[in-house]
């Protein structure tokens, strides 16, 4: 009996659409490299599932779920688990999505995420998604649904470009993961920074390991947090910027967020007191406050 996994999740609805062309149709070229693996009748029950259904789901004994919302999707056999899921949110929504789980298989049981939105007939990559993990070799279907939203909840959500006015900052601000990602991305982090000196920001950020590892030390004797961003990640220099987050005496009352798992900071942060250079590195210090009304 393969291990199952058992995720206390809540069970998200999503309503039936209005007329319109379904997100994933118009994400399909994406999608084609997630079903490159299945066979020719597999790919073609899929594809025609993501037309008419909200949900849909391939089990690994090749049967094609089939749902127009989260909770009225029907778990198969007592051991059947599912290999590859999409969720679809209404068209007719402002933002639509469509969001992927896959089933990466080997000895690590990896599973990947990924997921667009439409915004105006465009469809666009949510970089954040592959930032989900799950390792397990047997998700039930309705399991694997509400996960497939629920890393959309937690990673996929970008801000705004500013956030009631707030200049914004989304992104990852450390060395590339992936060859494709931009060594660069420190460079205008920390220009954004500097151009906002003075100012309240809110940031919605992903950290290296590198960063992570500072980030989360103990704090120093004047209890600051801190981590350092490079301009340029491609070159040998270490021009940048470090980061000094003052954290305020009451602990119950820091005003942002850091999910230790996966690197991420968001809140909102004061700028002010930057100095330097020493040795190329520029000192930013960062008070974290309230959202601003």
């Amino acid at each position: 009996m393969k291990p199952r996994i058992v995720l206390l999740l809540a069970f998200f609805g999503i309503p039936i659409a209005q007329a319109g062309e379904m997100p994933c149709v118009k994400a399909e070229k994406e999608l084609l490299r997630y079903m490159s693996y299945l066979n020719a009748r597999n790919e073609k029950d899929f594809s025609a599932c993501i037309r008419s259904y909200r949900v849909c789901l391939l089990t690994f004994g090749g049967e094609v779920l089939k749902a127009q919302t989260i909770r009225s999707v029907r778990d198969p056999g007592e051991f059947d688990s599912v290999t590859l899921g999409i969720v679809q949110t209404p068209a007719n929504e402002e933002v639509t999505l469509c969001l992927v789980g896959a089933y990466s298989g080997g000895s690590a049981a990896a599973w990947t995420f990924d997921g667009w939105q439409t915004r105006n007939d465009t469809t666009v990559k949510l970089e954040n998604m592959s930032k989900g993990r799950l390792n397990s070799d047997a998700v039930p279907a309705r399991t694997l649904a509400n996960i497939i939203y629920d890393v959309y909840d937690k990673f996929g959500k970008a801000p705004s470009a500013e956030q009631g006015g707030v200049p914004t900052f989304e992104g990852t601000v450390g060395a590339p993961s992936v060859p494709r990602d931009d060594p660069t991305a420190g460079g205008r982090f920390n220009e954004f920074m500097d151009d906002n000196d003075g100012k309240v920001v809110y940031l919605f950020i992903f950290l290296d390991d590198d960063q992570r590892a500072d980030f989360e030390r103990a704090p120093d004797e004047l209890n600051r947090i801190s981590f350092s961003v490079r301009d340029d990640y491609s070159t040998g220099s270490s021009a940048g910027n470090e980061y000094l987050i003052h954290l305020p005496a009451d602990r119950k009352n820091y005003h942002f967020e850091y999910l230790q798992g996966v690197g991420r900071l968001s809140g909102y942060f004061k700028i002010w007191n930057i100095n330097g250079p020493r040795q190329g590195w520029m000192s930013v210090n960062l008070r974290p406050v309230e959202k601003p009304n």
